[in-house]
């Protein structure tokens, strides 16, 4: 007599299920633990170019704007006619009917420091 062999069941057996279902837990983990330095990563290499474009643009700005201020102007003493040549290095004054602020060496050139406001012809020598 023959023996038969019994049939293989199909299907998948608990020590499998279990096995698979472990695994797919330890791969969510990892893709859980490593996604997080891996986004922050690329919002720093972001957030780098943003900087690098925002700190371009400022600095094309200031270059800009030393470049729309004159080098240097003559400044003549209407009432004298004595002048003074004097570089110029920020904007201002912001007091209505003043368009020069002069220190004290240069303004001590063409007038008396105690005069305190003059006024003056003013010629841009470079722009």
């Amino acid at each position: 007599m023959r023996r038969t062999r019994p049939e293989r069941a199909r299907g998948v057996t608990l020590i499998e299920l279990v096995v698979a279902i472990v695994i797919t837990g330890i791969v969510l983990a990892m893709t859980v633990y490593f996604a997080n330095p891996v986004r922050q990563s690329v919002d720093l290499a972001g957030r780098a170019d943003l900087t690098d474009a925002a700190d371009n643009a400022l600095q094309r700005i200031g270059r800009d704007v030393r470049l729309a201020l004159p080098n240097s102007v003559r400044v003549t003493n209407v009432a004298t006619g004595q002048s003074v040549t004097v570089r110029i290095n920020d904007r201002g004054p912001y007091i209505d009917g003043r368009c020069l602020d002069l220190s004290t060496a240069a303004f001590s050139k063409i007038a008396r420091t105690s005069s305190g406001v003059i006024k003056v012809n003013y010629e841009v020598l470079r722009g």
